[in-house]
């Protein structure tokens, strides 16, 4: 796999572009030429699209370096490369200065995402998150009695037990869809992000996120039904993409796999969608601020 780096240039920080994405985008039916998957970056609401990359080499795992910095994984074959190397390339109208070509070698998620907060076991074995800030959470037990239920697209339903927590002395039972995964501080020492997910191999995974207001007892869905999620508590946005697994009719007789890719707000249910349609996203990441 190659990893590609746009230089930093202090003309990328004034581009609009704000999310950065791999997608492969169908030719239409009864078009003889082979798509494939490339870099695009575009603005929060998906307009202003400028494709980066060009030509038959298969992009994947695109993130930003830093804020003016784009790194991927580009190669003939984006699964099997083996000879990594940086390649100059342009970002916005301006554009970065000519890159370093040289072979560098790949070690570990080219794109890792920190996790939201620490965890550990306690004396009796449970386990504890600490989000930064706030008093640590106790996952003390699952109530097999209380199902959630959730509307998974084209799937029906899916059902979880609730987990029990106990934070503060006082305990309580989180329906969530999934299973609990992570906590992260809000700006409001009673407030939470919960982290739960459904991992499936052949079905597809999702995976939820929700706003726990710890003094009033109550969860508010904000991420549904989503793989692959960057979010923050201290960014405004977040981004991912669709989760399961799709396929679109492509022409009379055939079906192409499709995923879309959604940006959304941090404080609410409100999202859109940045790619749909006729189009495979594999990778999303909001710019650093």
């Amino acid at each position: 796999m190659l990893p590609v780096v746009i230089p930093s240039h202090p003309a990328i920080a004034k581009s609009p572009f704000q999310v950065a994405y791999v997608a492969r985008y169908y030719h239409p039916p009864g078009d003889k030429r082979e798509s494939h998957f490339q870099v695009y970056v575009c603005d929060i609401h998906g307009t202003r699209r400028k494709q980066i990359t060009f030509g038959n080499k298969d992009c994947e795992a695109v993130c930003w370096s830093d804020q003016n910095t784009l790194t991927w994984l580009q190669g003939e074959d984006s699964w099997t490369a083996k000879f990594p190397k940086l390649v100059p390339i342009r970002l916005g109208p301006v554009g970065g200065e000519n890159a370093r070509q040289m072979r560098v070698g790949i070690t570990g998620d080219i794109n890792p995402i920190p996790p939201w907060t620490e965890q550990d076991t306690d004396e009796q074995g449970n386990e504890v998150w600490h989000p930064k800030g706030q008093q640590p959470v106790a996952k003390i037990g699952i109530d097999e009695g209380t199902q959630v239920h959730t509307d998974v697209p084209g799937g029906g339903y899916e059902e979880g037990a609730a987990s029990i927590v106990q934070r503060g002395g006082r305990i309580y039972t989180l329906k969530l869809p999934g299973e609990l995964r992570s906590f992260a501080p809000a700006r409001e020492e009673n407030l939470s992000y919960v982290y739960s997910n459904d991992l499936a191999a052949s079905a597809g995974s999702y995976a939820w996120i929700h706003k726990m207001d710890w003094r009033a007892g109550k969860l508010t869905l904000i991420v549904e039904n989503a793989i692959d999620i960057e979010f923050s508590p201290n960014s405004r946005y977040w981004c991912g993409l669709q989760g399961g697994r799709q396929t679109s009719a492509f022409g009379k007789n055939h079906r192409v796999w499709t995923c879309e890719g959604w940006v959304g707000k941090t404080n609410s249910s409100k999202y859109w969608k940045i790619v749909k349609g006729l189009a495979w996203v594999t990778a999303i990441r909001l710019r650093p601020r």
